[in-house]
C-alpha cells in the first residue's frame, strides 16, 4: 500500500483497513494482523504507522480473543495505552511488571511511538505515568535512579523531561534536591526552568526556598520568575 497526501488520511485509512481484518476473529486476521512489514516503505510508510493502526485496531475489536497479539504489540513493538495496560495487568500481573520494567528501560522509545496513539494525542503523557508508579511500587530504588539519571541527562524532551521532573517532586526522596538545583542553573528557557522551580516549591521547605530565591537572584536568566505571580511569594 502505498498512500500520498495528508499522513492522517493515510493513518485513518490504514486504521479501517486492519479494523476490517480484525472483525473476522480468526486465524487469517490473525495472520494479517502480525505479519511481518515488507522491506522499501515510502516516507508515508512508516512501520510506526503500521503498528499502531494494528493496535487500534485490535483493541476496538476484542480484547480477550486477541489478548496475545496485545501482549507481542507491547513487548515487541512498545505500543500501548492506558486501557490495554490495564487489561494486561489483570491477566498477568508478573508478565505486565516484567514489561512495564523493559519499557521504562526503553523510556523514549515507548514516549515517541504512543504519541497519537488510536486518535489520542495526550495517550503517551498518563501512560508513562502509570508505568512509572507501576515500577515505584515494586523496585522503588531502581525507579529512583531511572528518574535521577534521566533528569541527570539533560536531554531536552519538554513533555518527558517535565513528566519525570513532576515524579521527582512526587517522590521527594532528599537525592533530588541537589539534582533539581543543578539542573536549574543549568537551563535558559524558562519553559525548562519552570517545572524545576515548581518541583523545588513542592517539598515546602523554608531552607530550600531560601536557596530557591538565592539562585533566582543571582542568575539573570531566572529573574523572569519573579514577574509570574505563581511564585511572588518567594520574594516577600
Amino acid at each position: 500500500m502505498s498512500l500520498k497526501g495528508d499522513i492522517h488520511l493515510f493513518d485513518d485509512q490504514l486504521e479501517n483497513l486492519y479494523l476490517a481484518i480484525a472483525h473476522y476473529q480468526d486465524l487469517k486476521a490473525i495472520h494479517l494482523l502480525t505479519m511481518p512489514l515488507e522491506e522499501g516503505l515510502s516516507k508515508y510508510e512508516k512501520k510506526e504507522n503500521y503498528f499502531k493502526a494494528r493496535f487500534c485496531a485490535v483493541k476496538q475489536v476484542n480484547l480477550d480473543y486477541y489478548e496475545p497479539l496485545l501482549w507481542s504489540f507491547w513487548e515487541k513493538q512498545y505500543t500501548l495505552d492506558n486501557d490495554v495496560f490495564s487489561f494486561l495487568l489483570k491477566k498477568d500481573p508478573e508478565r505486565a511488571f516484567n514489561l512495564t520494567i523493559q519499557s521504562l528501560k526503553n523510556i523514549e522509545k515507548i514516549f515517541h511511538i504512543n504519541f497519537f496513539l488510536c486518535g489520542n494525542g495526550s495517550n503517551r503523557i498518563p501512560l508513562t505515568n502509570t508505568l512509572l508508579d507501576m515500577a515505584l511500587k515494586k523496585q522503588p530504588e531502581w525507579t529512583v535512579d531511572l528518574i535521577t539519571n534521566y533528569i541527570k541527562s539533560g536531554v531536552n524532551r519538554y513533555e518527558l523531561t517535565s513528566l519525570m521532573i513532576k515524579k521527582a517532586s512526587e517522590i521527594k526522596a532528599p537525592s533530588f534536591i541537589p539534582l533539581l538545583f543543578e539542573q536549574l542553573e543549568k537551563q535558559r528557557q524558562y519553559y525548562n526552568y519552570l517545572p524545576l522551580v515548581r518541583a523545588l516549591l513542592t517539598f515546602k521547605n523554608e531552607e530550600i526556598n531560601k536557596r530557591l530565591k538565592k539562585t533566582i537572584l543571582t542568575h539573570k536568566y531566572l529573574l523572569d520568575i519573579k514577574e509570574d505571580d505563581e511564585f511572588r511569594m518567594l520574594f516577600k
